[in-house]
């Protein structure tokens, strides 16, 4: 039996890991994955960034390379992350392509089935810290006559590492994207540039708080420092 199981191992998951491992807490950490990164390796479509600057997505232990842009790529959000897993002597904690299937608690022990490969496994711990994120799943909106609909209905997470899709999927289709969140404005951005059939973003409220010129790096600092 270890004292910590931790579920998951992207960013939330490196910094429990690097947590515990400084506290001297024996622990494991499950990936689903083959690699490391959550939702920077599942759901990174191509041409994605870091939508806020560097300096406030970065662990207080070690900072982007400085020839690094203000708004990293996605596979420099991932290099970033190896690095800080590496030089913190993470890996080795880690067991990847791990698809946890089942957690329960019995008599104040956590029990953790998981599948590895064909094989089942059970792990034993003390405590039990889910870093899997929320939006781990796709969640089908539940449109009225959605049923009905004959076009295809497709997720980020399909253009990502783990997906089959590519720029290639949006040659001559009429594009429709919902939700004006980052990845859907940038979902509609790439469409666009990969369609000559009309692309259509659909949202239910205004994107920004603040007008974008004031959201510079002091100005967030400023604002919301405490």
């Amino acid at each position: 039996m270890i004292e910590l199981c931790i579920i998951g191992f992207g960013v939330s998951g490196i910094a429990v890991a690097r947590r515990a491992k400084q506290n001297n807490i024996n622990f494991v950490a499950l990936e689903k994955n083959k690699d490391l990164g959550g939702s920077w390796y599942e759901k990174s479509y191509p041409g994605v960034r870091l939508q806020t600057h560097k300096k406030t997505y970065s662990f207080s232990d070690m900072n982007y390379k400085e020839n690094v842009s203000n708004y990293p790529t996605g596979e420099e959000v991932l290099e970033y992350l190896k690095k800080y897993s590496i030089k913190n002597d993470l890996l080795k904690h880690v067991k990847f392509n791990c698809n946890v299937l089942l957690t329960k608690n019995i008599n104040n022990i956590w029990h953790i089935k998981y599948k590895h490969g064909k094989e089942i496994k059970l792990l034993k711990s003390k405590f039990l810290c889910i870093c899997s994120g929320f939006y781990t799943k796709p969640k089908m909106p539940q449109f009225k006559d959605i049923n009905n609909f004959k076009g295809e209905i497709k997720y980020i997470k399909d253009w990502g590492k783990t997906g089959k899709e590519s720029i290639k999927s949006f040659k001559d289709k009429n594009v429709l994207v919902i939700g004006n969140g980052p990845s859907g404005l940038d979902m509609a951005c790439l469409a666009s540039k990969h369609t000559d059939n009309n692309v259509t973003l659909l949202f239910r409220t205004d994107r920004w708080i603040y007008k974008r010129t004031d959201l510079s790096i002091d100005f967030i600092i400023n604002k919301f420092s405490l």
